[in-house]
C-alpha cells in the first residue's frame, strides 16, 4: 500500500512547525529545497536537493517516488515555486493550484495592475537594473511628496537587504542600492 505524502516545496526554518504537525498526522514529507543544509530537511521523509523553480527536474525526481507514495498535496513556501507547484499538480492529479493562476500570481506586475484598476492602494515598483540613472532618480523623485521609498533587490525575499527611505537624497538612494546589491545574486 502507498504511504501518503505531500510535496513540499522549501525547507528553512519557518517551515519547521508545519512540517513537524503534518508528520504526527503520519504523512510523510517529500521535501525539495536547493539549500542542501535547510533547516527543515531533518524533518522530511525524503529530501530532493532541487532548484524549487526548476519543476522538469522536479517532476522526473517525482516520478520516481509515486509507485511508494500518493501524493496527497502539493505546498511552495513563496510565489517563486508556484508555477513548479500547479505544474506538479497538473502532472500527479492533485487537486490544488493550477497553472492559469499561478501564472497570474506570480507575474506581480500583472498583479498589480489588477489591484489598482479595483481601487486597491498598490506601491508603485520602479526598476533600476545595474546602475541608477538620472532617469531613475528623477522618476523616484517625482513620487508624491512624504511618500516612502523601499529599495530591495529583485532577487531576493523575507526582508534581506531592504531600505526605506522616507526623507531621501541621492545619497541615500546610492547606499540603499549597495545594500540591496549585497544580497543580490
Amino acid at each position: 500500500m502507498k504511504k501518503k505524502a505531500i510535496i513540499y516545496l522549501g525547507g528553512g526554518l519557518s517551515q519547521k512547525l508545519a512540517i513537524k504537525s503534518i508528520r504526527k498526522e503520519n504523512i510523510n514529507i517529500i521535501l525539495i529545497d536547493r539549500n542542501l543544509n535547510c533547516a527543515s530537511k531533518i524533518y522530511a521523509d525524503i529530501f530532493l536537493n532541487l532548484d524549487l523553480k526548476d519543476s522538469k527536474k522536479i517532476i522526473q525526481n517525482l516520478n520516481l517516488l509515486k509507485s511508494k507514495f500518493n501524493f496527497i498535496s502539493t505546498y511552495g513556501v513563496a510565489d517563486y515555486a508556484m508555477t513548479s507547484v500547479a505544474k506538479i499538480n497538473q502532472k500527479f492529479k492533485i487537486n490544488g493550484l493550477n497553472l492559469k493562476f499561478a501564472k497570474l500570481f506570480t507575474n506581480k506586475e500583472n498583479s498589480k495592475k489588477i489591484f489598482r484598476e479595483s481601487k486597491i492602494y498598490t506601491p508603485r515598483t520602479i526598476f533600476y537594473g545595474k546602475e541608477i540613472t538620472s532617469i531613475i532618480i528623477r522618476k523616484i523623485f517625482n513620487q508624491k511628496e512624504n511618500s516612502k521609498i523601499t529599495i530591495k533587490s529583485i532577487d531576493q525575499n523575507n526582508g534581506r537587504g531592504v531600505s526605506t527611505i522616507k526623507n531621501f537624497s541621492k545619497n541615500k538612494l546610492i547606499n540603499a542600492s549597495k545594500i540591496a546589491f549585497k544580497y543580490s545574486k
